[in-house]
């Protein structure tokens, strides 16, 4: 039976990357199923009666269970590329109480073995009119997004960057990396369906 291929597309929150991903897969020829890696670990941490909130328990976990949940995340995921194509979207690093943490250590891209890793950015001031847009629309109350300054906005989005580039010394793929500036969505778009009609 053949595998499916399994895509990281990765970027800081407010970077569009659901909408991009969301209009790519329109146009590629072969299918893909989304899945958003933070969902599947609110799921996993629900059925442990651990609670609804994914922002806290990546903030406040101890770091050898929120590990655990990671692992079990990535186990799940990978039993989908069995049968379907699949784009996992996450972030790239994210922040605990201790400091900025990878969003995807060696343990877990040893499990996912994706194909190609994307990275969708944008300026800072646009990621937080975008944040602030979703905080003011009232979207996802059952979460407590992390509210910070711009400074560590940009930082974020630089740390990506880099650590992206080390997950591709971890599994050998290539980097594509892309702006998703406003007012711009459909060369976004165009972009990672090249990436993804592309693929080594």
């Amino acid at each position: 039976m053949t595998m499916g291929k399994l895509v990281l597309v990765l970027g800081a929150q407010g970077v569009g990357k659901s909408v991009v991903i969301q209009e790519a897969i329109k146009k590629v020829k072969e299918q893909y199923i989304t899945v958003n890696f933070g969902d599947v670990v609110s799921e996993i941490i629900r059925e442990k009666g651990i609670g609804n909130d994914r922002d806290k328990f990546r903030r406040e976990a101890k770091l050898d269970f929120f590990k655990e949940i990671q692992l079990e995340a990535a186990r799940r995921i990978a039993e989908m590329t069995k049968e379907k194509n699949v784009i996992i979207t996450s972030h790239a690093v994210m922040y605990r109480k201790s400091g900025f943490f990878p969003g995807f250590p060696s343990y877990l891209l040893e499990i996912l073995k994706p194909v190609a890793i994307v990275i969708i950015y944008s300026k800072p001031d646009e990621i937080e009119a975008r944040r602030r847009r979703d905080r003011e629309a009232g979207k996802e109350l059952d979460r407590t997004r992390d509210t910070v300054p711009m400074e560590i906005i940009k930082q974020e989005q630089e740390y990506s960057i880099y650590i992206t580039f080390a997950y591709a010394m971890f599994t050998g793929c290539c980097v594509k990396i892309i702006e998703n500036p406003e007012g711009r969505l459909e060369s976004a778009v165009d972009e990672l369906v090249d990436a993804l009609e592309n693929l080594d």
